[in-house]
């Protein structure tokens, strides 16, 4: 069975094993196989035909495996192509937030944006061939490159979502309310520094025949003009959240808008309003701050799996919204802040140009991007600009991952 898996042809991933049918390889697949398997459900003829990756016309733990390591582990990110062109960039209703004005013209040049943040499994996948090969090490749980923190293990931060066991990083299992197990291997990366996040880039570059973005030293200076893969610009990362020139600018939001056409919405939900429906946020409720904690973790932090809301997950309030973002990403609203490749300047939209802006030469802080489950709504809007030091690793922070084209 082992030798007919491996070498299975590959499928094209749209179809084979999307399981659920909504285009997108996640976890939800992987689930719907398993209680398939386990006989706690029964998959539609469609379903089972989308199962079968090893194309032996029956179901069993083999295609468990492909799709698993296909959202979960797998060395290729999913990525989205992100067309050349021009967008507004900025606060279009201009809510107080000084660093998320003026509104801007930007022209992008053609790109690809990860369709999910960074998962743990994916991290780990990193970091175990980076420590086999001697290019990490680990100091008090803390993984090290040289001088430069990367990440942190459970073993230095208990809320940390990943650990150091027996030789090998593994992503961490935890438990819900109710006392059931659930692996973070699906959950978005945290506790990981710009630095690990860059790193992690480069290594996808080599692995993939890329030219490397990134110098490891001094102040991590990047050559965006490669073709490897880096962190988003701020730019890029608001023009996938954001950008729908589609949309005619009518707002179901109190405020109205700077302009009658703005192509633009205030969150990267294709809404101008969320809720814990369709974001892993924060809302303030009768008196209280309740984040969503949407899989009724029992402790912190309270991820959820990377694309959850898809209209077809339920959360602990239940049934979720289709909330990707107009370019298809998911999770830009809400579940953790997203590393963003721009040193933070806080006038730069006055002066910045107009043609791939790579954000200042140099700074203190690297900017941070829509949000995370521990914060209110208006902190997740997609213009929203805040700056966060190099260095610093924290349960609300993760990433995702772009490439120039």
């Amino acid at each position: 069975m082992a030798t007919a898996f491996l070498l299975a042809p590959p499928c094209p991933a749209q179809l084979l094993g999307d399981v659920t049918g909504d285009g997108e390889l996640t976890a939800h697949d992987s689930d719907s196989l398993a209680n398939h398997l386990l006989g706690r459900q029964t998959l539609s003829p469609q379903a089972a035909a989308r199962a079968d990756c090893d194309g032996r016309r029956g179901l069993d733990a083999a295609d468990l495996v492909w799709i698993v390591n296909q959202h979960s582990s797998d060395l290729i990110p999913q990525m989205i192509r992100i067309p050349g062109g021009p967008f507004l960039m900025g606060d279009p209703w201009a809510e107080g937030h000084v660093p998320d004005v003026p509104m801007h013209l930007v022209k992008l040049s053609p790109y690809e944006i990860g369709r999910f943040e960074v998962t743990n499994a994916e991290l780990c996948a990193f970091l175990n061939e980076a420590h086999a090969a001697g290019a990490v090490s680990i100091a008090e749980g803390v993984v090290v490159r040289g001088e430069f923190p990367l990440c942190d293990t459970a073993q230095a931060e208990p809320d940390a979502q990943i650990e150091f066991v027996d030789g090998q990083f593994r992503p961490r299992e935890r438990l819900t309310g109710s006392g059931a197990p659930v692996s973070m291997a699906s959950h978005p990366a945290v506790h990981v520094s710009w630095y690990g996040a860059a790193a992690h880039c480069n290594w996808l570059s080599r692995r993939h025949g890329f030219d490397e973005v990134y110098v490891e030293t001094g102040e991590w200076p990047a050559r965006l003009d490669r073709n490897g893969y880096h962190l988003p610009t701020e730019a890029q990362w608001e023009r996938a959240a954001s950008w729908d020139p589609g949309h005619t600018g009518l707002s179901s939001y109190p405020v109205p808008p700077l302009a009658p056409a703005l192509g633009r919405w205030r969150f990267a939900t294709q809404s101008d309003a969320v809720d814990d429906s369709s974001a892993n946020v924060t809302l303030f409720l009768a008196g209280h701050f309740v984040p969503a904690n949407p899989i009724a973790l029992a402790s912190g932090p309270p991820t959820s799996p990377v694309g959850f809301y898809n209209g077809q997950s339920f959360s602990r309030t239940g049934l979720t919204l289709d909330s990707r973002s107009p370019a298809g990403c998911r999770d830009m609203t809400g579940n953790v802040w997203e590393w963003c490749h721009d040193w933070y300047g806080r006038d730069y939209y006055t002066d910045s140009p107009v043609a791939d802006p790579p954000g200042p030469s140099s700074g203190l802080a690297r900017i941070i991007r829509g949000g995370s489950w521990q914060n209110m709504p208006q902190y997740s809007r997609s213009a929203y600009r805040v700056l966060l030091r190099p260095d610093l690793r924290y349960g609300l922070d993760g990433y995702r991952v772009a490439r120039s084209l």
